[in-house]
């Protein structure tokens, strides 16, 4: 293998070793793999994976900067600290997916109601109706801000796999997933049930777990709790 390559395998090895005790520690064995075949490849797979492993490093690099930019952002945007701030108490929402929900919504002013934010991202069920009688699918429209729709959709994925078991969107969602034995419906489904409450949360400039929710909104949702902010509001000072 060329020095390049041996390299640039060498700095990802080291870029990549984990912190003593950490969670990371799986890694281990996929660097272990890596160290055993890196000497043997031919020419063609040698230059092949030296291009890879660059590629991904400045992947990597523009998006720790794509990162960094909220943080500057937030330092001279107080209306969007204070935004970001908020949906920070979401659970199953970090940084990115907050600041994307705020780029896409840009002003919640032109939301009069939550279903119109729920249809403009194109998480509206659709509505068949012949004469007087309609039929709601569980299918969504899937028009509107696509962007808008995959980060909520993200969030309602972290939700669903890695929280907490009293979380109000999880316990939804979990219901849907056994009534209708579908995850994507019930991931949907509470996608629509969580920007509800982001639309409720930026009306009215409320924390998760800090309003008063009225009938409608308490039907969509139910209960709240809070998250800690601290780590962005450190790093946005």
């Amino acid at each position: 293998m060329d020095l390049v390559s041996k390299r640039m395998i060498k700095d990802t090895y080291l870029n990549s070793l984990p912190i003593k005790n950490s969670k990371f520690c799986k890694n281990k064995e996929l660097i272990k793999d890596l160290k055993e075949f890196q000497d043997k490849f031919d020419e063609v797979e040698r230059i092949t994976f030296g291009i890879d492993v660059k590629q991904l490093r400045l992947l990597n690099l523009a998006t720790k900067q794509q990162e960094m930019a909220y943080y500057v952002i937030a330092k001279d945007n107080s209306e969007f600290l204070k935004q970001m701030k908020l949906l920070l108490t979401i659970p199953g929402i970090g940084p990115n997916l907050a600041a994307a929900i705020l780029a896409e919504i840009a002003d919640i002013s032109y939301f009069p109601n939550n279903k119109k934010l729920v249809k403009w991202a194109g998480l509206a069920p659709r509505i068949y109706q012949s004469a007087h009688r309609k039929h709601i699918t569980g299918k969504i429209h899937k028009g509107g801000n696509k962007y808008l729709r995959r980060a909520v959709v993200m969030a309602c994925q972290n939700i669903y796999a890695k929280g907490n078991k009293n979380n109000p969107i999880k316990k939804f969602m979990l219901s849907k997933k056994n009534q209708k034995d579908n995850y994507w419906l019930a991931i949907c489904a509470g996608a629509r049930k969580l920007l509800s409450i982001i639309w409720y949360m930026l009306k009215n400039n409320l924390a998760w777990g800090k309003f008063k929710l009225n009938n409608e909104i308490r039907k969509a949702l139910e209960g709240s709790i809070m998250r800690k902010i601290e780590l962005f509001t450190n790093k946005s000072k």
